[in-house]
């Protein structure tokens, strides 16, 4: 399923940094929120990101690499994982396929600023895979992962 951004770049606002990257600049809200995991390699892109999910009451938590990446997958209860396509280090394909390894059915937004046709057809043939064309901005970002958290919760209760 695609998503578009808009031209609207995304604001900064203040936000954590942590040893294992950015986390959300305040408490999310009770209940367990669904923990979005962010993988880019944009310093800005994951501050912006994190604050704005955070303060729509998500757990939002950003990282820079595939090592940290597949670290937080471990240690939270990630819902969704927003991939930026082009990663130093690794290939998009590596990258997603390490992913879908350590968790099969997990939800993938994947960030591109280099066009949808640019897309591996295995990415975009697999499950639960959404794009989110860059530069996006703050309202395409929130219903990005609005959808597909609702994706999520349409298919549990269908059982799948």
């Amino acid at each position: 399923m695609a998503m578009t951004g808009g031209d609207t770049e995304m604001a900064h606002a203040k936000g954590e940094k942590t040893g294992q990257g950015y986390d959300t600049p305040r408490e999310p809200l009770a209940g367990n929120p669904p923990s979005i995991l962010i993988l880019d390699d944009d310093p800005d892109i994951l501050y912006a990101a994190t604050t704005l999910l955070g303060r729509n009451g998500l757990c939002a938590v950003g990282v820079a690499t595939m090592e940290e990446a597949l670290l937080q997958m471990e240690r939270l209860p990630i819902r969704v994982v927003i991939l930026d396509l082009i990663m130093p280090g690794v290939s998009d394909i590596a990258a997603f396929n390490a992913i879908r390894e350590r968790q099969p059915g997990m939800p993938i937004i994947i960030s591109t600023g280099i066009g949808f046709h640019n897309i591996k057809t295995e990415m975009i043939r697999a499950p639960q895979v959404y794009v989110l064309e860059k530069p996006y901005s703050c309202s395409a970002l929130c219903a990005a992962v609005a959808e597909v958290l609702f994706d999520a919760v349409d298919a549990d209760r269908e059982g799948g």
